[in-house]
């Protein structure tokens, strides 16, 4: 199933505006500047990677990384913070203003995944939703040409939204697309247990054991129907699985803070 773009161009200004929590010009540049050595690969289908900016470094360079092929299409897929609309999946046409041009959204794609999965527009999702907000500025920079299709997930969805969502992708991927799951880990816990909570959620995804994953809860992942998800794609379309980082705000922060988030930066490739 190709989903062809629509032409022509929408209006300025974008819908959506940078905020902070989209766009902080210290760290970007400084990722960008650190990414700048990563080597790129062609290989690389889908990422998982933080939408907190104080991991920064983890999304230009897992973004970086994934460069070295023709990308004209990134799937943006994360959690409905606020759960705000009625719906379990929600995605919208829109455009979003980046720390350069605007990053529209890749309009045919997004109709195409409503009307599959017989779903409403909801652009109130997006307003202030980092989960999608605080990749835009890195999509535009590494794929200046790509449009996005973004997906979030509320916390009512269930498995079968996993299910239906993951298909999608597989059915609907091609060689010009990439995924990014934005997704941050353990919440609100001391350095120590984050790490003890971390060391089971990389097993689980090692294991790709999704029954518990989707039990798990923000002691470990922010959204677990977006992790499942990952790992449903990646295991439809016979893809490996890397972890690449696993840190926590604790070691990116000057001052210590007592309550953490943690962060996993994976690939997932071809053979």
């Amino acid at each position: 199933n190709i989903l062809e773009e629509k032409e022509g161009s929408r209006n300025q200004p974008a819908d959506i505006e940078l905020n902070g929590m989209f766009y902080e010009e210290v760290s970007f540049h400084s990722a960008l500047d650190n990414a700048s050595n990563k080597k790129v690969q062609n290989n690389i289908q889908a990422i998982i990677v933080p939408h907190h900016l104080v991991a920064s470094t983890y999304i230009a360079d897992l973004t970086k990384m994934s460069s070295g092929r023709n990308i004209e299409r990134v799937i943006i897929i994360g959690p409905n913070h606020e759960n705000i609309g009625g719906q379990a999946i929600s995605s919208a046409k829109l455009s979003w203003q980046t720390a350069t041009e605007n990053l529209e959204s890749d309009q045919a794609a997004v109709e195409q995944f409503l009307y599959d999965l017989d779903l409403k527009e909801d652009t109130k999702v997006f307003s202030n939703e980092h989960s999608i907000g605080a990749h835009v500025s890195f999509v535009k920079h590494y794929f200046p040409q790509a449009k996005i299709l973004p997906i979030t997930f509320s916390s009512y969805a269930v498995l079968n939204d996993v299910e239906k969502v993951s298909q999608w992708l597989s059915a609907n991927y091609n060689e010009s697309t990439l995924i990014i799951f934005s997704i941050d880990f353990s919440h609100y816990l001391a350095k120590p247990l984050a790490d003890e909570k971390d060391a089971i959620t990389r097993q689980l995804i090692l294991d790709k054991d999704l029954e518990k994953i989707l039990e798990l809860n923000n002691d470990y992942v922010d959204s677990p129907i977006s992790l499942a998800t990952a790992l449903l794609f990646a295991k439809l379309q016979n893809l490996n699985t890397n972890i690449i980082y696993n840190g926590n705000s604790f070691d990116f922060l000057d001052v210590k803070p007592a309550e953490t988030t943690s962060y996993f930066g994976i690939s997932f490739t071809k053979e």
